[in-house]
């Protein structure tokens, strides 16, 4: 099998070969005949993934969970977006299928730079139910970002302008993807997903974003999406999987890890300034979400302090998660 991953470990995790560590965006061409049966197995990672099919036509196979596949087919000249952590395969389904496939780890758009874009798009995207979207020539609307897929697959690495043209490309195509995003009848999503419900939840994902530096109870999240405190949680319990709190959490969390590997803050200024009450509160679940101490994270990319992210979820995969019981309190 060609060698452009790392093989699975138990659980399918599988590293992108990355051709020059240097740029944080893989890139790679799978001959699908290359591989058994001409199918690339199924695996995940934590990177983002766009697909562009070259030649041929192929299925691209999604699993909601072990006894629920989903299968899409591409034609040439079609694209996909899959999620970050989503379990998928893809097969050729004629001879000689090519697809060209590239991504990044979500920290890639962490930069200070892209800093409110990271917290208010990409944050929200890992953690929703949104599994990947297919790109359709024969759509209209889908022909400006195919095109930018065309364009980013001629690009020639070690070129004097990679990087340079690499990055305007990658701009652009998330912004092309974001549109695309905002019809969610278009979206693969889990089977339990309730697009009327994704809007509704919207707003108050948004309040999170913007006020997740001070305390906030499940009222005021309710109340910022016009609805009651009962319906507040039952929409982020089938959108996202979590209650309010614990998407808050979670949000705080990362935007915690990404200050702990990019600045010499020390860890209690963190605590306190992602919003969390007290620094033995905020190492507790620091530790159970990813497996390591906030000081150790610290330490560990003392010499990281020029704005490069670390992405939180590739750690968590290394360490093992705490057991931690999870934080029940009204409010956070």
């Amino acid at each position: 099998m060609p060698q452009n991953f790392s093989n699975p470990d138990a659980n399918g995790l599988e590293h992108p070969i990355y051709l020059d560590p240097s740029i944080p965006i893989f890139r790679l061409e799978h001959h699908l005949g290359d591989y058994p049966s001409g199918m690339v197995p199924t695996h995940w990672h934590p990177e983002f993934l766009f697909g562009l099919v070259l030649q041929g036509r192929v299925a691209y196979v999604y699993h909601q969970d072990a006894a629920h596949p989903v299968e899409y087919e591409l034609e040439e000249g079609e694209g996909v977006f899959i999620n970050s952590r989503v379990v998928h395969g893809c097969r050729q389904l004629t001879p000689g299928a090519r697809v060209f496939v590239f991504g990044m780890l979500p920290s890639v758009m962490a930069t200070p730079l892209l800093g409110a874009l990271y917290q208010k798009n990409i944050l929200p995207l890992i953690d929703s139910k949104v599994m990947g979207v297919q790109f359709s020539s024969q759509r209209e609307e889908d022909r400006p970002l195919l095109e930018l897929f065309q364009r980013y697959y001629g690009l020639t690495p070690g070129s004097e302008d990679y990087e340079l043209r690499g990055a305007a490309l990658l701009c652009e195509i998330w912004a092309a993807l974001f549109h695309t995003l905002e019809d969610t009848s278009r979206l693969w999503m889990h089977q339990d997903f309730d697009p009327a419900s994704a809007e509704l939840v919207r707003p108050m994902i948004q309040y999170i974003v913007a006020n997740f530096t001070e305390p906030i109870t499940v009222d005021q999240i309710a109340q910022a999406g016009g609805t009651s405190r009962r319906e507040c949680y039952r929409r982020f319990r089938t959108i996202l999987g979590q209650t309010p709190l614990e998407f808050l959490i979670r949000h705080r969390l990362t935007v915690a890890f990404y200050q702990l590997s990019t600045t010499s803050r020390p860890v209690s200024r963190v605590s306190e300034d992602c919003g969390f009450p007290s620094a033995s509160y905020f190492t507790k679940q620091f530790k159970k979400l990813f497996g390591v101490s906030p000081g150790q994270v610290s330490k560990r990319h003392a010499g990281n302090r020029c704005g490069i992210p670390y992405d939180p979820w590739y750690l968590a995969q290394v360490y093992a998660s705490s057991d931690a019981d999870s934080h029940t309190d009204d409010g956070a």
